[in-house]
């Protein structure tokens, strides 16, 4: 099973949307860890890349569970 913390959560602002251009919106990803961390993105491709690589980064705070071999 997979834990989740406020390390794996965000808030996403969009500021624009352009329904005739489809996947065309701006805004900013906001990490809630903490950290104060803002990314802008102006389409859908370069928000689903933040989120991606801000999941995928490792936390050298957490801890491996006893579990995970």
């Amino acid at each position: 099973m997979t834990e989740f913390s406020t390390r794996d959560s965000f808030i996403v602002r969009v500021y624009r949307y352009d329904p005739a251009t489809r996947g065309k919106l701006q805004g900013a990803v906001e990490r809630i860890d903490g950290s104060g961390s803002n990314a802008p993105f102006k389409d859908t491709d370069e928000l689903g890349a933040i989120l991606s690589a801000s999941l995928a980064a490792p936390d050298p705070k957490r801890r491996k569970s006893a579990r995970a071999k």
